[in-house]
């Protein structure tokens, strides 16, 4: 019989799903918004679901870097970690990265300084603005989501991380 590590089990995932879930619908009821409220056009959906989905990945990314802890017991080197187990899209990054760098993104665009080069770099690989003026049609955050998932729904885009988590239990330490 195989023994399972105990922080193999994903205590985490409950939480994140009771979370994405309530963004998803908070999603959702702006898009029957735009059904039932003349005013209500793209733009509005855009300019209010744009911070709601940007808490969404601040949550996967949370998720990320507490799975990397729970396999090596430190956070030390994480960026290396986030390709683990994932496959690498046409430009050499995998979801995980952009995940990631959209999350920062979202936390310090309006910070004084410029965002940390990880950051920037990821972002320019998959060709994102991520000028402190980006105006809501051209933001990392959506464009980013568009990239993740084709339903656009956060709930996609999560269970592209718990498969990722459990490619860290197949790595090497």
């Amino acid at each position: 019989m195989t023994k399972t590590h105990w922080r193999r089990v994903d205590y985490r995932a409950e939480s994140l799903r009771v979370t994405i879930g309530a963004l998803d619908e908070c999603i959702e009821s702006l898009l029957v918004k735009t059904k039932t409220q003349d005013w209500y056009d793209g733009v509005w959906l855009l300019e209010e679901s744009e911070p709601i989905i940007g808490l969404g990945f601040v949550a996967f990314q949370n998720y990320v870097n507490s799975s990397i802890y729970d396999r090596h017991e430190e956070l030390v080197k994480q960026y290396e970690k986030y390709s683990t187990g994932a496959e690498k899209l046409k430009n050499e990054r995998t979801k995980v990265e952009l995940i990631i760098a959209i999350a920062n993104y979202f936390k310090h665009r309006d910070s004084l300084g410029d965002l940390h080069e990880p950051t920037r770099q990821i972002l320019a690989d998959f060709k994102l603005n991520y000028a402190k003026d980006a105006d809501v049609f051209n933001s990392p955050i959506l464009k980013g989501f568009d990239i993740l998932s084709e339903k656009n729904e956060l709930s996609e885009i999560m269970e592209l991380i718990f498969e990722w988590r459990k490619s860290l239990w197949l790595e090497e330490n």
